[in-house]
């Protein structure tokens, strides 16, 4: 769904002042989802705690918090929900950016009518729509209040809006306009390119084109991609063109570093690399199905060769089998949920639990995954040991019984 649509299936229960709670969240797919957070006996459903992972701006709340609003104040109210979400979950990294960034939200909070609804709903869409605001707007319009009275500076208000309004109208026009100038990619020459975030944002030239540079991003792993762009900009001034360029990689380095800053606050996940010392000896002469499993930091992007990355579960493929000529290994992400095909020789080995970070060792008892600690033939050592040590207790109880039962008849 998108987040329209979203809005449209829960104003039935904003309208009868509902008291349930549900959740609004995007899910693995970037679609608009909507459920309830907890059953008929009130208990919350154990899912709850994977999306927050997988969406720190998940929306909780009920219809009865809605005043029985209309569409457009449920939609704007959600949004700056979200908005909030992300401030709190966000570490921005020096004062003059977190100060930049709260007046902004503080400016949606009283302000959000009169953004139009076109630019509402794709500000809704964004990723992070709090810190893409401050990046499309800071060089032009400081929100900041010398008033120490105030939250924001109001007379930059309606520049701050026409400010969003004309880069976002840009974006739409360029992606989704009847009008869009659209670009022959293979008639540009590559000038410059950077894979980051899992995208791959490339600068182009075509000399004999009407908007002589391109500017575009898309999804490494988008099925449709280049055709499926999810941005790209056409102008015939360089100094536009490189400027746009720097500016989508320095947002999605900045989502990245968000991202693995929330992990590390959020679930103390430190961003550390696995090697072969966190695997189990032998491991890899196993099927790896169902066992979790660290993928060669070598076989990920730079950006990703931790170990919220590396862990992945063996789900099946032909080279989870060490006897098949097959290579394909099928694999959920331990952190994510997000699935994955990688080659037998990426995977550097199967984990050893023992030695992983204790957030690890949480996310295993929450999916119930079945630890592999030690190999078939040492564990069936250790069953021989045991019945051992078994055997000698039941000799030692009999031996027990008999000395008493003699002694017994001995008094007698």
């Amino acid at each position: 769904m998108d987040f329209q649509s979203v809005i449209n299936k829960i104003m039935p229960y904003v309208q009868e002042g509902s008291d349930e709670l549900f959740i609004i969240f995007r899910d693995k797919n970037n679609g608009w989802q909507y459920e309830f957070k907890q059953n008929q006996y009130s208990k919350t459903f154990d899912w709850v705690e994977d999306v927050l992972n997988k969406d720190p701006l998940a929306v909780m709340l009920k219809g009865s918090d809605l005043s029985n609003g209309s569409y457009s104040y449920v939609h704007d109210k959600i949004f700056l929900m979200r908005l909030h979400s992300e401030y709190m979950t966000t570490n921005y990294t020096n004062d003059h950016l977190d100060e930049g960034v709260q007046a902004i939200l503080y400016c949606c909070d009283e302000n959000m009518g009169e953004f139009s609804t076109d630019i509402a709903t794709y500000l809704a869409n964004l990723e992070r729509p709090l810190t893409a605001l401050y990046y499309m707007t800071a060089l032009s319009v400081d929100l900041r209040s010398d008033d120490a009275k105030t939250n924001y500076d109001n007379s930059k208000v309606q520049a701050f809006v026409d400010r969003v309004e004309k880069k976002v109208s840009k974006y739409i026009k360029h992606n989704y306009g009847a009008t869009a100038t659209k670009i022959e990619l293979d008639s540009y020459t590559e000038l410059n390119r950077t894979e980051i975030n899992n995208r791959l944002i490339l600068l182009a030239e075509n000399p004999k084109a009407e908007h002589r540079y391109a500017v575009i991003e898309y999804l490494l792993d988008s099925p449709l991609a280049p055709m499926d762009c999810q941005y790209y900009g056409v102008t015939g001034d360089f100094i536009e063109a490189i400027d746009e360029y720097t500016k989508i990689v320095r947002y999605n380095i900045r989502c990245i570093a968000s991202e693995r800053e929330n992990r590390k606050v959020m679930q103390g996940i430190e961003p550390v690399s696995l090697t072969i010392a966190d695997c189990l000896e032998g491991g890899l002469n196993e099927n790896l199905v169902d066992k979790l499993i660290i993928i060669k930091t070598t076989a990920l992007a730079p950006e990703f060769n931790t170990a919220e990355y590396q862990l992945k579960i063996c789900t099946g493929g032909f080279g989870a089998d060490p006897k098949s000529s097959g290579t394909t290994v099928f694999c959920t992400d331990l952190l994510s949920g997000k699935n994955s095909p990688f080659k037998r020789q990426d995977v550097l080995g199967v984990a050893d639990i023992e030695k992983l970070p204790e957030w690890v060792k949480v996310k295993m008892n929450l999916k119930e995954v079945k630890p592999v600690k030690k190999s078939t033939l040492q564990e069936k050592l250790d069953n021989a040991k045991q019945k051992v040590a078994q055997d000698n207790i039941v000799r030692n109880s009999e031996r027990c019984v008999s000395s008493i039962n003699q002694k017994d008849q001995e008094v007698l």
